[in-house]
């Protein structure tokens, strides 16, 4: 089935609904946008996260990036229940994000997330 726009727009939204708790440094609802077992893996510092979404989410939490962090959402592939969305973050941090999305009981949910800090 062709996905609708309305998918478009829901996949779009759940990747700036994570850049937004890492504005806010919000790791309760940050938890909320993933599926259960969700998996993180990704390099910042030059150092390898090794897939925990506790980790993850404790970087986060308390933690707030501020209103200095800008970000853009592209929805790389959709079908009627996957995606793939690409989130670019840039200041104070620089960061690449390839989220993979499930939708999970009519919710979108991340499943899992890889990423790269820029150098």
């Amino acid at each position: 089935m062709r996905p609708k726009t309305s998918d478009y727009e829901a996949v779009r939204e759940l990747g700036l609904a994570i850049v937004n708790c890492v504005k806010t440094g919000n790791g309760r609802k940050l938890k909320e946008l993933f599926y259960e077992r969700g998996v993180v893996f990704g390099y910042a510092d030059g150092a390898f996260a090794d897939g925990s979404l506790t980790s993850f989410i404790a970087a986060i939490d308390g933690h707030p990036a501020g209103d200095s962090l800008s970000a853009s959402v592209d929805v790389i592939s959709l079908d009627d229940t996957v995606a793939v969305a690409r989130i670019v973050e840039n200041g104070p941090f620089f960061f690449t994000h390839l989220a993979t999305m499930l939708r999970v009981k009519g919710t979108w949910r991340v499943c899992s997330y890889v990423y790269n800090q820029d150098a």
